[in-house]
């Protein structure tokens, strides 16, 4: 409660959301690859290579340190898209976003400097 002279309160006054500056891109770290099972009936499988797009003064020891934990939410991801999905249209741009919103759960504190900008997939091979 916030004091007014006179001696009377006034309602608290909430802040409306803090916007951070856009992140500049910096150094590319390879992420390493995975080869998963698809949710196919039939067995097929993906081999997906990755890596990070770092802001440019995010902590590069940080990021190599953590890239195990995207590896196996990699997996979670790849594994649930079928064959056709993934060579789709559209098919890696989905599995793209997928990965950076799991990159962004690992890397990034809300309200805090932004790591990871974005994943990139370096290679996709879907038999």
């Amino acid at each position: 409660t916030q004091v007014i002279a006179g001696g009377g309160s006034a309602e608290p006054v909430e802040a409306g959301p803090t916007t951070l500056p856009e992140p500049v891109e910096g150094i590319v770290i390879d992420a390493g690859q995975v080869r998963v099972s698809l949710a196919d009936e039939e067995p097929h499988f993906a081999l997906v290579s990755m890596a990070v797009v770092m802001e440019e003064m995010a902590d590069q020891v940080a990021i190599e340190n953590r890239l195990p934990i995207l590896l196996d939410a990699a997996v979670d991801e790849v594994s649930s898209f079928t064959a056709n999905e993934l060579k789709g249209d559209g098919g890696a741009e989905l599995l793209r976003s997928a990965l950076t919103d799991r990159a962004d759960g690992i890397f990034n504190t809300e309200g805090e400097q932004v790591e990871v900008v974005r994943v990139v997939l370096t290679e996709l091979i879907v038999q």
